[in-house]
């Protein structure tokens, strides 16, 4: 894999699945807060505005899971 820094080695390269796949696909480096994200792509709706202050909070009810599905504000 080739980076600004040179060629480093990556075992969880991309390449075997873009190989496999020919179609759209989407990597993230961590939760994502739309569930629906493909969906919304695809019929181009606009996203979830986000809360910064609870992207790491420890509760289980606030924060990643409490955002609404595309049908709960259409």
């Amino acid at each position: 894999m080739g980076t600004p820094f040179g060629k480093t080695e990556c075992p969880d390269s991309l390449v075997p699945m873009r190989k496999a796949f020919k179609g759209t696909f989407i990597v993230a480096g961590g939760y994502d807060i739309e569930d629906d994200l493909p969906k919304r792509f695809k019929i181009n709706a606009p996203l979830n505005k986000y809360n910064r202050e609870t992207f790491y909070t420890p509760d289980p009810v606030v924060g990643y899971n409490d955002y609404p599905f595309l049908e709960d504000i259409a």
